[in-house]
């Protein structure tokens, strides 16, 4: 399953009525990558009012108000990530309270409108799952196997030796036409080997 995350962590302020909205992003692998994520932001922001979270992975969700209004903080700071497309990325919007309260209202739009910045700084990078497979070739086959193999996946390493050993990753949708090819180009000489599967960002595949 291809999925949208972002390149790297990000970060954006907003300040409502004197209440300062650090807004901040960062591309997680799992719930637990997610929650030390917040405890970390806890720890670099003691002084502040709520530490609003959020965090969309491929099988949970998950937000919490922090002691804001049931609905008004971690629910909006979801439905951003959402709207993006993001998976496995984690939100959390620190609010420094500036002593006006904003309401139910202006609390959701707070927090939508902090964590939309920091999403708009983010590099969205596409990724796309893969079945990594290494195989070896002799030189008299290299030119041929090597064009195959840069036209149908990423090559991700090539050593030359006695033998040409690639290895390289394919879109799982397009992993068995791949073998065939490679059978029908080497004449069922060449012997593929499976190491797995990786996701590894769509730029490298051709559209």
């Amino acid at each position: 399953m291809d999925y949208t995350t972002i390149r790297a962590g990000v970060q954006a302020e907003y300040v409502e009525k004197k209440s300062r909205f650090l807004a901040l992003l960062r591309p997680v692998e799992n719930e637990e990558a997610a929650e030390a994520f917040l405890k970390e932001m806890r720890r670099a922001h003691p002084d502040a009012r709520h530490h609003v979270s959020a965090w969309v992975l491929p099988d949970t969700e998950r937000c919490s108000d922090d002691g804001e209004p049931s609905g008004t903080a971690g629910q909006p700071v979801l439905s951003v990530l959402r709207r993006r497309g993001f998976s496995r990325v984690a939100a959390v919007v620190v609010r420094y309270f500036g002593g006006v309260l904003l309401g139910a209202p202006g609390l959701v739009r707070a927090y939508g409108h902090a964590v939309s910045l920091a999403a708009d700084a983010a590099e969205p990078v596409r990724l796309r799952a893969c079945t990594v497979y290494s195989f070896s070739c002799e030189y008299t086959a290299l030119s041929a196997l090597e064009r195959l193999a840069r036209q149908r996946g990423h090559v991700r390493d090539i050593a030359y030796a006695e033998v040409v050993t690639f290895e390289l990753a394919v879109p799982v949708e397009e992993a068995a036409a791949f073998e065939r090819a490679v059978t029908e180009c080497s004449c069922g000489r060449v012997i593929l080997y499976e190491q797995g599967e990786v996701y590894e960002e769509a730029s490298f595949f051709a559209a």
